[in-house]
Formats: C-alpha cells, sequence, structure tokens
C-alpha cells in the first residue's frame, strides 16, 4: 500500500515494544505515537521504534489524526477503560489479551463497537501465526479425520508477588486470565464451542489462581484437556489427534513454527475370535532379541518408508505480532467491523465460558455419554 497505516501504542512496556518491532516488519506500517503515564518510558519506547511522538495523554492519543488504530496494551484490569476511549474517539482498536477481565466488560466493549460503528478486535495473536493458520487449514481439509482429542498447556515459573501483574486480583492477574485463555481459546478456534466442561484450580497465597486445568466437550463427542501455571513450566505444547493421526505444535504454544503430522498405523485384520489371523506369528519371530530390535527400529523404519511422521515448519521473523496487526489493517481499509479471525462474539463467548469455570467449577451436562467411536 502507498498509504501507511499508522498505528497508536497505548502503553509502553515490553508487550507494545514487541508489537511495535513486529508492526514495522510490514511494509507501510509505522508507529506514529506511543502513550504511558511515564513520560521517560513513554520516551524509551518510542526512541526504540523510530522516533514516534511520545504522550503521556491518552486521550490526546486517540484525537491524533495521525493515528489510524490504537493498539492498547496496558494491563488487563484497564483494558475496557482504554478500549472505550479509543472506540468513542472513533479510532479502530486491537485489544491485547486478556480481553478484558470480566464478561460484562467485553460485552460492554462489543456493544460499543457496534454503536460507534469502529472496528474491534482482541489480539488472541496466535490465531494469525502461520503454523496456526497452517493447522486450522489441515484440520478442516480432514487431513487428520474427526478430531477426537486436543491437549494443549502452557505454564512457566512466575517468582510469587501478590504486588506483580501476573497475581495482583485489581490488575487482572491470575494464571487463567494470562495463560489459559491461550489454550481455551486455540481448542475453541479447532473445535468451535464446548457443549460441557469442568475445572479444578488450585490457587496461590493471595487466592488469585496459579494453576488449573479444565476439561471440555464439544458437540459430536471431541475432548480438550487444557492447563495453565504461573508456579512451574508445562511442555507448551499441544496435539489434536483424530480418527487418522495427529497433528502436534512445537513449543511455544502460543507462537509454534513447526508442525508434525503422525498418521495413525493402519489396523490389523482379526478373526472372530479376536485373535490375529493364522500365519501372522511365527516361533521365529517370537524370539526376545528379534523382539527388542523390532520394538527399536520398526517405529524408524516404518517413518521413513511409510512416512508416518513428517514435520513441516513456518517459519517468521520478529516476534510474530505483525501477522494480527497486519489483519487489523486489511479490515480496516476494508471497512470490515470485525475480524473472521477472532470475532468479536468469540471473544466474548470465550470469557463467558472462562468466568463461568472459574465461579462455578463446570456448564453443561457433564454425565452425557459422548458419541460412539465405532
Amino acid at each position: 500500500m502507498s498509504t501507511p497505516f499508522r498505528w497508536g501504542l497505548l502503553g509502553a512496556g515490553d508487550v507494545a515494544r514487541h508489537f511495535g518491532v513486529s508492526a514495522k516488519l510490514l511494509p507501510g506500517h509505522q508507529i506514529a505515537a506511543v502513550a504511558s503515564r511515564r513520560r521517560e518510558r513513554a520516551e524509551a519506547t518510542a526512541a526504540a521504534l523510530g522516533g514516534a511522538m511520545a504522550l503521556t495523554d491518552f486521550t490526546e492519543l486517540v484525537a491524533d489524526p495521525s493515528v489510524d488504530a490504537v493498539y492498547v496494551a496496558t494491563p488487563a484490569a484497564l483494558h475496557c477503560d482504554h478500549v472505550a476511549l479509543a472506540l468513542e474517539a472513533g479510532k479502530p482498536v486491537l485489544c491485547e489479551k486478556p480481553f478484558t477481565v470480566t464478561a460484562d466488560e467485553a460485552r460492554e466493549l462489543a456493544a460499543l463497537a457496534g454503536k460507534t460503528g469502529t472496528f474491534l478486535m482482541e489480539a488472541m495473536w496466535t490465531r494469525f501465526i502461520p503454523a496456526i493458520q497452517a493447522l486450522k487449514t489441515r484440520v478442516d481439509a480432514g487431513e487428520i479425520g474427526e478430531p477426537r482429542m486436543f491437549q494443549a498447556d502452557l505454564g512457566f515459573a512466575v517468582p510469587y508477588d501478590p504486588s506483580n501483574r501476573f497475581f495482583a486480583p485489581e490488575l487482572g492477574g491470575g494464571a487463567l486470565l494470562d495463560l489459559g485463555i491461550y489454550p481455551l481459546s486455540l481448542a475453541w478456534y479447532l473445535l468451535g464451542p464446548p457443549e460441557a466442561g469442568q475445572m479444578l484450580v488450585g490457587k496461590a497465597n493471595n487466592g488469585v489462581d496459579a494453576r488449573a486445568s479444565m476439561v471440555l466437550r464439544f458437540p459430536g463427542g471431541a475432548l480438550a484437556a487444557l492447563s495453565c501455571s504461573f508456579d512451574q513450566r508445562l511442555s507448551n505444547r499441544a496435539v489434536l489427534s483424530g480418527t487418522r493421526g495427529s497433528l502436534a505444535l512445537d513449543s511455544p504454544l502460543y507462537a509454534p513454527e513447526r508442525i508434525t503430522l503422525t498418521r495413525a498405523p493402519e489396523l490389523v485384520p482379526s478373526t472372530a475370535s479376536g485373535a490375529a489371523a493364522p500365519g501372522t506369528m511365527s516361533r521365529f519371530a517370537t524370539q526376545p532379541k528379534l523382539i527388542r530390535l523390532r520394538r527399536r527400529y520398526a517405529p524408524l523404519l516404518r517413518q521413513l518408508l511409510r512416512r508416518e511422521r513428517v514435520t513441516q515448519s513456518y517459519p517468521f521473523p520478529g516476534h510474530g505480532y505483525q501477522f494480527e496487526a497486519s489483519e487489523v489493517a486489511t479490515c480496516v481499509r476494508a471497512g470490515r467491523r470485525e475480524s473472521a479471525v477472532m470475532p468479536l462474539d468469540e471473544t466474548v463467548a470465550i470469557l463467558e465460558c472462562l468466568e463461568t469455570l472459574r465461579t462455578s467449577g463446570s456448564f453443561g451436562v457433564l454425565d452425557q455419554n459422548v458419541s460412539s467411536l465405532a
């Protein structure tokens, strides 16, 4: 595009800086202004991003005619006020996750975006990462058959500090909003809205959730097992398994660069009694040494000869925020008010689901049998 797309960053922390660096990788994208309540922080981030304006007045940033869209990267507890400020000024908004700390706030902002006719999107950047887009395409094309199980976790060991935003409830702290939102949103993206779910939570000393695990059931019987943690490092990976194989995302879950396809082995025919078909075993084949060799080398041989396991790479430069930035610019220039990849009603529904699980522990009919696999 010959006309630049100019961003105003509302917030000047590490996430805002990473977003700015990433957005500048896109042709025609510029950082026009950075705002922070602390002058020195705004100036430092603005300088790091190529000399953008440094402001301390958020109202001045959203009113600036040189700003085409606002990226909100302030603490989660402030998102509702800051997004509303930008929307009321008529500025398209990309709001960092978690979108808000309550479902009521999310509904309020969605309604305000509709009232003002202004673009609004949650910055669930993971959905726009090339590997995730490829995963979605491959799943929808039936590469692994019918999805049956999604397993994902995200966890890091964070030193406990009740004043830190990770643990402070007044700042929207807790592992669920900061980390758990990633696997939950990814499961929703791949499998659709769940029909039932249950969650268990382990709490930090001040009562916020330090770790959590949830199980969700989707129409058709697919299940998701999702975990997050602030007091231990988890695998930070995801695997979606189906009737014909599985697709696994490498770490980190939020910005993977590789997908490994593992094809399901063909089922071996059996006799009516359930025993192996005649002639499939012999005394020679049951020798202990041969059994050990087969266990050791058979998987590798299958992989080489049948290509049962294939890894594909989807590399990208920078931090990866440029893909959601590109989506915003595309939507705004096309006059769209929402993104089809991260629509507002889905953002609201995910927060409603998470809030229900946090307060009630479950939703839906939990004792209903899943559909038959036969």
